[in-house]
């Protein structure tokens, strides 16, 4: 890889330099040279211009607003008055603003008076393009809240093959929302070391995502459509903090509201489908109503503070308590008369709440000039008190309601967790150029309804910062980590969600998951990190860094699950500064990520021995990330003061791999590759047309390719039990070119 790096370095070297003496040539003077003029100050800017996108792209423009072929307006600022330092007044006004003809554009204004008081205004868009050759059978009402089919549609009796309208009743259907920020506050000095702050924002985010609409549940008879989910919300956030800074002590007393509202309650939508429910369930007579997100509120109160106890030793503490609440009314368990439904909702919303407290106090100190030590103690409780009660739900609005004694009547398991995390650390200088960090940690995690009901991690580590010289920094730091347990429960989910009917005589004999599966986040693990980085200057124009990390994880006593879990990233990075004009930077970085995971496949008809025989009914799947990013970049001064070029490429492809095993009663069916690859290209020439006016031409190229088994040949019609919306791989190749006139004040 060094050789490749120095390859472009020398290439680009090659291709700048002649063109540099030129320029030099051409700067030339006649007579007794004159002191340069010192350059002058320029507060502000202004950009206008306009460009131009090559191609219709939603995965180009996903967050730029640059999705769509043709003109655009290209539109930034920069407006700064400030009175003089010396003036006493103080006065300022700032006017900033970004991507001003894009849908991804900001605003912010500024005004004030230095040391006495601040106001400021926002306004931010954000766009999120998603899909834009997705189709649809589905008429669309003009909320977006409710889904019709067509007068002439053919359903499937759980079979799409079946439905001969489905290709000619398509239509397409942009798939994408907004974001859309905008609010103001302000900042006062009240008095010496007092600090007044409070602000108010309201985002609106509005348009689409998709989600499964689905009739029918378990027992071999659901039928789904990939549709659009209606977004209309509002998040209202307001703040108001009151601070202090002295000369030993500093604290920050805040409050903050978080009001948020969805303004559809559900999503209405046509079964498409016959199937082996109640004909009134069927198409055309059954609907079904999906809840949307609810509305809730959220209450933050915090204070967050240092003193300083003598000259080398600070304490610091940071307390926070919140109350969330959700108290959104409960849609009904169906809306399809032609179910039966006797047993009502026990309550009419869910009366959700939840109390939080967030807690760390920490001390540093100075002990010696040669040793500094640092303790912290972080105590979080999450208390969920939401109420449980018994649901006895309408499975996916396709069969009748239950009893008690049914596995559909379920109970909410409001969890809880806390958790104490203690930290020591000490430091200690070897030599002037030589520290040695060791540090020790305990977290223990405590969980309502779940498999394990209390973890405790230990965890030692150490780093060493090394400068061998005064052109070459290093450090190393090794951790680690060992998570134990209480026993795993492997059936809690069961019975702390069903009822005394369902559960019989025997509860310990119900589960879900098989007794020997174990979740990675509770289960024990084994965990060894490694981290180190180097950067050496060779000399004062030439620097190289390394950096590089390793994570191994060990689920030392999963048998079922991922058992194994292995990171590695390295970059190279090398700058070149070849004069005052021209200067180079390359980089590549390596990742590789592999999970291992280990399962068994079987059913209520295979017998209890095969259950646990994984010569027989064992899978394993180790998954493979491996991911190359490749950079260079180049800065030239072509003529001094009248033209500025730039160059940036960077290059990156991903390859997820599988490597699957299976027992010999099972059939294997390996997964496809997944490959990513981008490339892009950006060029950039300013010329100075005169100190206060820039001339801008600016071009990029960029292409994107993806081999995505999940979407590549996946139309609306190809899988039998879901109408998708047919959305491909989004490969593209784009070119964007922009000229702008900058002009500076």
């Amino acid at each position: 890889m060094r050789k490749r790096s120095a390859t472009l370095l020398q290439t680009a070297a090659l291709w700048l330099l002649p063109m540099a003496a030129v320029a030099q040539e051409m700067d030339f003077d006649i007579g007794e040279a004159k002191p340069k003029e010192p350059k002058p100050i320029y507060t502000s800017e202004v950009e206008l211009g306009v460009g131009w996108v090559s191609e219709d792209s939603y995965k180009f423009g996903e967050y730029s607003g640059l999705e769509t072929k043709g003109p655009f307006i290209i539109g930034n600022l920069s407006l700064q008055i400030r009175d003089p330092y010396d003036s006493g007044d103080g006065e300022y006004y700032t006017l900033t603003g970004t991507n001003l003809g894009l849908e991804s554009r900001s605003l912010r204004a500024e005004y004030g008076k230095q040391g006495k008081f601040g106001l400021f205004a926002l306004y931010t868009a954000t766009p999120k393009y998603l899909h834009d050759d997705a189709r649809t059978p589905y008429i669309i009402s003009n909320d977006g809240t409710s889904l019709t089919l067509p007068a002439n549609w053919v359903p499937g009796n759980r079979n799409i093959s079946q439905m001969t309208n489905l290709v000619a009743d398509l239509q397409d259907v942009n798939i994408k929302y907004q974001r859309q920020k905008y609010g103001g506050g302000f900042a006062w000095l009240a008095a010496q070391g007092w600090t007044v702050k409070s602000s108010f924002t309201r985002e609106n985010k509005t348009g689409d995502q998709t989600i499964a609409a689905i009739f029918g549940s378990n027992g071999g008879n659901p039928a789904a459509a990939i549709v659009p989910e209606p977004i209309n919300y509002e998040t209202d956030t307001f703040d108001v903090s009151l601070g202090f800074a002295g000369k030993k002590a500093h604290f920050v007393l805040s409050y903050n509201l978080s009001v948020f509202r969805d303004n559809n309650d559900g999503l209405l939508f046509q079964n498409a489908y016959t199937g082996t429910w109640p004909a009134s369930v069927s198409y055309p007579t059954g609907y079904g109503l999906l809840g949307l997100p609810p509305d809730n509120k959220a209450h933050h109160v915090r204070f967050a503070g240092s003193y300083l106890i003598t000259p080398t030793t600070r304490a610091t503490a940071n307390i926070s308590y919140g109350h969330l609440t959700q108290n959104d009314p409960f849609l009904p368990f169906t809306i399809n008369p032609g179910l039966l439904a006797p047993i009502a909702l026990p309550r009419e919303s869910l009366d959700g709440e939840i109390d939080t407290i967030l807690a760390t106090f920490g001390v540093t100190s100075q002990v010696s000039p040669k040793f500094n030590v640092r303790a912290n103690y972080r105590f979080e409780d999450r208390d969920n008190n939401t109420p449980r009660d018994i649901y006895v739900v309408v499975p996916a609005d396709s069969a009748n309601q239950g009893t008690l004694a049914s596995a559909t009547a379920r109970i909410n398991q409001p969890y809880s967790r806390k958790q104490h995390l203690v930290e020591l650390e000490g430091a200690y200088r070897l030599s002037s150029r030589t520290k040695l960090t060791l540090g020790y940690a305990y977290d223990q995690l405590e969980r309502t309804f779940s498999e394990v009901a209390k973890t405790k991690e230990h965890s030692i580590k150490g780093k060493l910062n090394a400068n061998p010289s005064a052109t070459v920094h290093t450090w190393v730091s090794v951790e680690y980590a060992d998570r134990n347990g209480s026993d795993y429960d492997d059936n809690i989910a069961v019975i702390s969600s069903h009822t005394d009917e369902f559960l019989g005589p025997d509860p310990e004999a119900e589960f879900d998951n098989h007794p020997l599966m174990r979740k990675y986040f509770i289960t024990d693990r084994n965990r060894l990190k490694l981290q180190g980085s180097a950067n050496w200057l060779a000399d004062d124009k030439l620097t190289f860094t390394l950096v590089g990390r390793y994570n191994d994880d060990d689920y030392n006593k999963s048998i079922i699950g991922l058992t194994k879990s292995r990171q590695f990233t390295g970059t190279l990075d090398a700058s070149y500064q070849v004069s005052d004009a021209i200067s180079y930077q390359v980089f590549y970085t390596y990742q590789q990520l592999r999970y291992d995971q280990t399962s068994l496949s079987w059913s209520n008809a295979t017998t209890p021995a095969d259950r646990v025989n994984f010569d027989l009914r064992g899978w394993t799947n180790d998954i493979r990330d491996k991911i190359h990013t490749v950079g260079f970049a180049a800065e030239w001064a072509a003529i001094e003061d009248k033209l500025d070029l730039s160059f940036d490429y960077y290059f990156s492809r991903a390859v997820t791999s599988s490597d699957m095993t299976a027992g010999t009663a099972l059939t294997l069916a390996p997964l496809p590759d997944l490959k990513t690859t981008l490339h892009n290209i950006d060029v950039k020439a300013d010329y100075h047309y005169s100190k206060q006016i820039w001339l801008r031409l600016r071009y990029q190229f960029q292409s994107y390719r993806v081999t995505d088994y999940a979407l590549d040949g996946v139309e609306p019609n190809t899988m039998r039990f879901a109408i998708g919306l047919g959305n491909q791989g989004p490969d593209y190749d784009v070119h964007v070119i922009g000229v702008s006139t900058i002009y500076r004040f």
